[in-house]
């Protein structure tokens, strides 16, 4: 799981650098060359500050420099620094994009290319305020009540795209957010292969602490199934969270915020889940 959460840690965080050389041409650019525009290159500057914990002073840019693979010693402060302060934020310059993604991959950036799309994406405030901690509730595909109840966390990543992750038993599904139409759309996949696909309505409300939905996937069988979903915000840290397996009278008894009412919510079987015939011919005869 990715680990810079926006709002509780720097944006911008330090890992581990691959080696990065001066002679990688960028073929999507003209004679290895890009054009950027100066207030994005000042928010580069104010990133590697942000992540050093050093103001850009010649002095510091110039250490700073010196720990980047593949750039000269001065290259922040000469190529960057010096450039942009005699130049208007609407004006470009001219700067190799080898080095350019040297500079991005120390932000912990894959190219630059990525880190100035981070740099410029604004923040959707509905989906930032989704940021946290919650449990999935879903009815287990039997005519019994059975109720499984699994963590999940929502954070967003260095590069701007939020991601919502649901602990299983025993693997963790991850996936990218996408919100159309006043709905969430989240395809989550295992490192199994295992996949499940959920939607959420959340209309123009921010902070909302139960969200419904559905969810559709394949049984530990591997049957196509479906039914109603629902997220109820949780304020234990995401470790804390725990996996269980619910049935009427465990949820009438409880004393989790929403999960008594719960019961009553995921009580009819016809109500909650769906799935197709057995199929055995794979002709019609396996619609009566």
């Amino acid at each position: 799981m990715p680990q810079a959460y926006y709002g509780q840690n720097d944006p911008v965080s330090a890992r581990s650098v691959p080696f990065c050389s001066r002679f990688v041409p960028d073929l999507h650019y003209l004679n290895g060359m890009s054009k950027v525009r100066v207030d994005i290159l000042d928010r580069v500057l104010k990133a590697i500050s942000k992540k050093t914990g050093l103001m850009p002073s010649m002095k510091n840019l110039n250490a700073i420099s010196e720990q980047i693979p593949g750039v000269s010693d001065n290259y922040l402060y000469k190529k960057i620094h010096s450039q942009i302060s005699k130049k208007k934020t609407s004006e470009f310059i001219g700067l190799r994009t080898d080095q350019l993604n040297c500079v991005a991959q120390f932000l912990g950036y894959e190219d630059f290319r990525s880190l100035s799309s981070a740099l410029e994406r604004k923040d959707d405030p509905q989906l930032f305020s989704l940021v946290g901690n919650y449990y999935s509730y879903v009815r287990r595909n039997a005519e019994k009540l059975t109720v499984l109840r699994s963590p999940v966390t929502i954070w967003k990543a260095n590069d701007g795209i939020f991601w919502f992750e649901l602990k299983g038993p025993s693997q963790a599904f991850t996936g990218e957010i996408k919100k159309r139409h006043g709905c969430l759309f989240i395809l989550i996949e295992s490192k199994g292969g295992k996949a499940f696909f959920h939607v959420y309505k959340i209309g123009e409300r921010a902070s909302p602490a139960v969200l419904q939905g559905t969810f559709s996937g394949v049984s530990t069988a591997f049957d196509p199934i479906g039914g109603r979903a629902v997220l109820i915000r949780a304020e234990q840290p995401y470790t804390s969270l725990v996996n269980a397996s619910l049935d009427g009278n465990t949820l009438k008894k409880s004393r989790i915020a929403g999960e008594k009412q719960l019961k009553a919510y995921f009580e009819e079987y016809l109500n909650n889940n769906v799935s197709p015939n057995r199929a055995s011919a794979f002709d019609i005869a396996d619609l009566e």
